[in-house]
């Protein structure tokens, strides 16, 4: 786990040291994750509960009018077997998404689902997951699967031009077109819970929708299966979960003040801003300000201090700078450099594991409770 930490800080620190010149300095900064999982490191995921209902799905789409009704006949492309289809998919999605941000380390599907089983039999899951060394575990879970499907007809008049009339025009023709429609409603929620006390941490829920809508043939067409739109439900809730249970890196990117009034020797701290040299950027700044007070001198040094990972300097600077003088870009950066601070320490004191909570113990077997057991 150190290593794994340490890892972490060396990536949130070279991205800390990066500079973008097109728009401007950037300053790189931690968010914290809205759900603090400091001290739960080691987490266990369970396989995704399947939602219960659409036990019969129909075999054919039902026609919403009377010439589709009885002109079409298009076979429904999903099953039952879509209940767990969507289920594992969305188990899969969140087990990379917790592997993949190097947060944590997790114990999967595999593993967890004969633990929390096992309770059902009368062996203690909080005995179990206390030897693997789990911390928490994750309960995702389907909560709605709404796939309504129907055929429309509309009748469109089109030019025929098989046939004309006396002018030599095309006639006119009307046609019935069938249209295949989908609509789909999904509903996701996943619950941690303290492996020590069974207590939950944090529930979040997640809905979603989406349709579709196909020109068919009225016999024997195939409807393509919702399940690829329901994937795409699930994949775009991947970033939101990131933001709830991992600290992420922010950027905010300020354009260094004019040099105004003009010192000519500092063409060369521009420069080494403008191609990324930071820190000596910043040095040739400061000095510029000790010597003259010259005010962008001294914003600009701040700027760079900030954009090199040491917010504190540069907010030491800043407000050095706001006694000094009157300016709206001195107190605009100081104020967003303080917003910034406090959410990178909120974020590094999560890495850190540094935050401990009290929850109360819970009697109940609150795993089953959840999975509906």
């Amino acid at each position: 786990m150190k290593n794994k930490i340490l890892i972490y800080l060396v990536l949130v620190l070279t991205i800390l040291l990066a500079v973008s010149c097109a728009s401007g300095i950037s300053i790189y900064y931690n968010v914290p994750a809205e759900i603090n999982m400091g001290p739960y490191r080691n987490i266990a995921v369970s396989s995704t509960v399947p939602f219960k209902g659409m036990a019969n799905p129909p075999f054919f789409v039902r026609a919403i009018d009377l010439d589709a009704l009885w002109d079409t006949l298009i076979t429904s492309s999903y099953d039952v077997s879509i209940n767990n289809k969507v289920a594992n998919y969305a188990t899969t999605k969140l087990v990379n998404t917790l592997e993949k941000s190097g947060f944590y380390n997790v114990t999967g599907p595999e593993k967890t689902d004969v633990i929390l089983n096992a309770s059902v039999l009368g062996v203690s899951s909080t005995e179990a997951l206390a030897k693997n060394n789990i911390d928490a575990v994750i309960i995702p879970k389907i909560t709605s699967l709404t796939i309504n499907e129907f055929i429309q007809s509309r009748k469109i008049t089109e030019n025929d031009y098989s046939k004309k009339d006396k002018d030599g025009n095309p006639t006119k023709v009307t046609k019935i077109h069938y249209y295949l429609y989908q609509n789909v409603d999904l509903g996701f929620s996943y619950t941690i819970i303290d492996a020590k006390t069974q207590a939950v941490i944090a529930v979040k829920n997640f809905n979603s929708s989406d349709s579709r809508s196909y020109e068919v043939d009225k016999y024997g067409f195939l409807a393509p299966d919702p399940y690829y739109m329901i994937q795409t439900m699930i994949d775009s809730y991947q970033y939101y979960i990131t933001k709830q249970l991992v600290p992420t890196t922010a950027r905010k990117n300020v354009s260094l003040m004019a040099n105004k009034p003009k010192i000519n020797s500092l063409e060369a701290a521009y420069d080494a801003a403008k191609n990324g040299y930071t820190d000596r950027a910043a040095e040739l700044f400061y000095k510029e300000y000790e010597a003259s007070g010259h005010l962008p001198s001294g914003y600009n040094a701040a700027l760079l201090i900030a954009a090199t990972g040491n917010l504190d300097k540069s907010i030491e600077l800043l407000r050095e700078l706001s006694r000094k003088y009157t300016s709206n870009d001195v107190e605009k950066l100081l104020s967003n450099l303080l917003v910034m601070k406090q959410k990178n320490d909120e974020a590094m004191d999560q890495i850190a594991g540094k935050v401990s909570i009290d929850y109360q113990n819970n009697t109940q077997d609150i795993y089953q409770v959840i999975m509906g057991n």
